[in-house]
């Protein structure tokens, strides 16, 4: 399940007359709360990945403007979204040109659309997203759990991985060299990118060469047996990585 995002924020009903005026780059910043602060010291109590209302009541209090939004973005403010018609009639071009240099969004709203409102539709997103959290771990818990008890083999449990991470699976020996996998194709498959040296940590990133020659990233978690790595599970994946929910399928599986 993606995470909630400022550009799924925008998506929302409540948002169709709201106008994003900067920070394109930053849509896909994740939303995991709500903040409405007037506040010049709004700063120090935001936490990374609220969003923050405000109608700019202290917009005074707040310049240098392009200081305030950097320590916005500091502290990993998902967006900012400003009320006009209130206070300020229009955004300052200053705080529009601060913000697009930390790709951080600001959404204009209008002065008829409620801080209430907006809180509520957030809220409700968030906890729809938090049960299908719940929902995901105990799917993974019982998949995993129940294949252990019937003395599953290997190439079970990486197929069940593979579908619930809707990523392609391999597993690796000590010498990187495939064993096991979700598509048969993928034992013909190079790793690319070997640790060399010391013990690798928990996961980490290399890349594969398919038979194809096509080259995809892939997240790589070494097993470890009585303290020494005897398979390494890796996810074929996107330059985005793994969601904190395929994490939680990876540790299940291992």
């Amino acid at each position: 399940m993606k995470q909630f995002c400022v550009a799924d924020l925008l998506d929302l009903p409540l948002f169709q007359s709201a106008r994003l005026v900067c920070g394109k780059k930053g849509v896909e910043n994740p939303i995991t709360g709500i903040n409405i602060i007037e506040a010049p010291d709004v700063a120090q109590w935001i936490q990374g990945g609220e969003i923050l209302l405000t109608n700019l009541y202290s917009l005074k209090s707040l310049e240098p403007l392009p200081i305030f939004i950097k320590s916005l973005a500091e502290k990993g403010l998902g967006a900012l979204i400003v009320k006009v018609g209130v206070f300020v009639d229009a955004i300052p071009k200053e705080l529009i040109r601060a913000a697009d240099r930390y790709n951080l969004p600001i959404i204009e709203i209008d002065r008829s659309t409620l801080y209430r409102d907006i809180a509520f539709a957030v809220t409700a997103r968030l906890l729809d997203e938090r049960s299908s959290l719940f929902k995901y771990i105990e799917e993974a818990h019982e998949k995993f759990d129940r294949l252990s008890t019937v003395g599953t083999g290997t190439q079970e449990i990486v197929e069940a991985l593979a579908q619930l991470v809707e990523n392609p699976v391999i597993v690796y020996d000590r010498g990187y060299v495939p064993i096991r996998s979700s598509s048969p194709s993928f034992l013909l498959s190079r790793f690319l990118d070997k640790p060399t040296g010391k013990r690798p940590a928990a996961h980490f990133d290399a890349q594969v060469e398919l038979e194809s020659g096509v080259v995809l990233r892939q997240i790589v978690f070494p097993v470890d047996i009585v303290g020494h790595v005897r398979i390494n599970l890796a996810i074929l994946c996107g330059n985005d990585g793994l969601t904190g929910m395929q994490h939680i399928a990876v540790k299940n599986a291992i």
